[in-house]
């Protein structure tokens, strides 16, 4: 990104003696993407959202990923952290119509801020701005999501500055200043509107997952996070709703094994002792050589006085996990 403006607003650009200095920034670009490759992508247990797909298919979802940031930050409207539907109604192929329309809207936007380079630098260092700091957070290297709307802080920089870019062009037609002016207002206002609204609905965290479900009712993390939002206010059997639900849409996936045990916790306080069990069994079958379900399962079968019991599944979750004092 510095090294564009430079490129820029410098009147040799990226010419002359002081061009040297470029070579740091690229040391550095070099050795954090090195730092990246060969530790952060080999950490054990690391979700991306994309690392199944191919590379080719990972290019071809990057117009339409930039087309959807374009419209969050032109029409504000239905914003939501949960946006893992998009992994289901991606376009598959090149030249799905999807793909073909991003393109067409990119490849416009990028011809118009490059003729109009001369007389706008400010446009066309927003427009690069823009899609410098987006690059990242594409999925061309695999990341835990397609789309987040908290990517779109910096690039968004950019984006504006493209835009009042534009809306400074227009003020020098005397005939629409005042149009101009009065768009502006109202859009400001509401986006404030909007602002206070979106506020509104972060209040609580049970508010926040049920508007949310609102836009991705398959989301199986948004169930869960809303059961453990009802477990911990005591509200056991909205809790067990709400893991049911996200047991019924993902059985056997990412967060499954959690699911029954959080499952078996709303049933144990309900007094559903052998409902509870059964849950903690399922966790185990899912995922055998994890802990949690042994654990689970000997408090639940203490908490009933069956000591014995309890102190074998103890004994099986210390083996699993020696470092663990919990166990112990």
């Amino acid at each position: 990104a510095l090294i564009f403006y430079e490129a820029c607003f410098r009147k040799d650009g990226l010419k002359g003696k002081k061009s040297a200095k470029y070579a740091f920034y690229v040391a550095i670009l070099l050795i954090y993407g090195a730092i990246r490759h060969f530790i952060l992508l080999n950490v054990k247990g690391t979700l991306t959202a994309s690392g199944s797909l191919p590379l080719l298919d990972r290019f071809c979802l990057v117009p339409s990923i930039i087309l959807t940031y374009i419209k969050l930050l032109l029409f504000p409207k239905g914003l939501h952290m949960e946006r893992s539907d998009f992994l289901f109604e991606r376009p598959h192929y090149f030249f799905d119509h999807r793909v073909i329309l991003a393109l067409s809207v990119l490849t416009a936007i990028a011809v118009f801020v490059w003729l109009m380079r001369k007389r706008r630098r400010e446009a066309l260092f927003g427009f690069g701005w823009f899609i410098l700091l987006l690059i990242p957070v594409l999925n061309i290297v695999p990341i835990n999501a397609f789309i987040a709307e908290h990517w779109l802080y910096l690039p968004s920089v950019g984006f504006f500055l493209l835009c009042s870019s534009a809306l400074i062009g227009l003020f020098r037609f005397n005939s629409i200043k005042l149009c101009i002016a009065s768009f502006i207002i109202v859009i400001l206002a509401m986006l404030c509107a909007l602002t206070i609204r979106q506020n509104y609905i972060w209040r609580n965290p049970v508010s926040f997952y049920k508007y949310t479900l609102k836009f991705s009712p398959l989301s199986t993390r948004l169930r869960t996070n809303l059961g453990v939002e009802y477990f911990n206010l005591g509200l056991y059997k909205d809790a067990e709703r709400e893991y049911r639900e996200a047991l019924a849409a993902e059985p056997t996936g990412t967060n499954a094994v959690n699911d029954y045990l959080n499952l078996g916790a709303a049933l144990y306080w309900q007094g559903k002792k052998k409902e509870s069990i059964e849950a903690y069994n399922n966790a185990i079958k899912l995922k055998p050589d994890s802990p949690l379900g042994y654990w689970f399962m000997a408090n639940t079968l203490y908490l009933d006085n069956q000591t014995k019991k309890a102190i074998g599944l103890y004994k099986k979750a210390a083996e699993l996990m020696p470092s663990n004092a919990s166990y112990w």
